[in-house]
């Protein structure tokens, strides 16, 4: 299998792209800087552009048969920046006729069947409050998800650390808690097992400590 992955220089990305490669899965990661990626690997193959140019995302794209987008929100990050990245996505893939796409986001974009929950609706409007553009942007991300015939996946996850490989964390739609989280390391692994057993399709799955 060959996975187009967008995001592979970010802390979680890093993780990720370990562990489709130890899995000998090839990937085709889109990167602004190259010489981030400190590995090298027969399975990889980098390519230098930016997810919001519709070019690079189609180049990126291109020969592959599954896409995964980790990118998410450093200091300076342009509001509204995954939605136009995952449009780009969304269009390369509709041209190729590749249908599977997973998507990393936050806990704070809420699905029907959501466990109700005060704890989780506090922490949501304080993302909303403090950071506005990281929350809309969650939600756009589903909304066009939800509008396309891919076969997609968004995984939403809570603060993320950098804590060890467990592979003991809850998924559903259970409710969030202020102390809520969840190693990278797990967030990848979750991610690479929905790739491998193409599960959850067209749902939104929370995973959490």
């Amino acid at each position: 299998m060959k996975v187009a992955l967008f995001g592979a220089t970010g802390r979680t990305g890093k993780v990720l792209l370990e562990q489709l490669l130890h899995k000998y899965i090839s990937v085709q990661a889109l990167v602004r800087n190259p010489r981030r990626i400190e590995m090298t690997h027969p399975l990889l193959n980098v390519v230098e552009g930016d997810a919001r140019n519709f070019e690079s995302v189609f180049n990126t794209v291109q020969g592959t048969e599954a896409v995964i987008s980790v990118i998410g929100y450093v200091r300076g990050s342009e509001a509204g920046f995954q939605s136009v990245a995952l449009n780009n996505m969304i269009r390369s893939m509709e041209e190729f006729g590749i249908k599977r796409i997973i998507v990393l986001t936050g806990s704070g974009v809420s699905v029907e069947g959501d466990t109700p929950s005060w704890e989780n609706d506090l922490l949501t409007l304080l993302i909303k409050t403090l950071a506005p553009a990281r929350y809309y942007d969650g939600v756009n991300q589903l909304k066009l998800l939800e509008n396309s015939t891919l076969d997609w996946t968004l995984v939403r996850a809570p603060l993320l650390t950098n804590g060890k490989l467990t592979t003991n964390y809850r998924v559903g739609n259970q409710r969030i808690g202020f102390l809520s989280h969840i190693s990278r390391a797990d967030v990848a692994h979750f991610i690479t097992k929905v790739l491998f057993e193409n599960s959850y399709i067209r749902q939104a799955p929370l995973v959490s400590n």
